[in-house]
């Protein structure tokens, strides 16, 4: 939801920042799984084109 709506995003994993910056330029399937231990796909959100972040089925958490 944040990258739907905000201009910049900073991105942390136990409170250490990961990345920072528009988020068409920063979201990706590799931060997800670095910043959240979480297999998901990156797509365009049908309405306003942003990243959008989509778990994969039965993906969960990583090990």
């Amino acid at each position: 939801m944040a990258a739907r709506y905000a201009d910049h995003l900073i991105v942390l994993r136990e409170g250490t920042v990961v990345t920072s910056g528009p988020p068409a330029e920063i979201i990706s399937t590799e931060l997800i799984e670095q910043a959240f231990s979480l297999r998901a796909l990156v797509v365009p959100d049908p309405v306003t084109a942003t990243p959008s972040v989509v778990p994969h089925r039965g993906g969960g958490l990583l090990d």
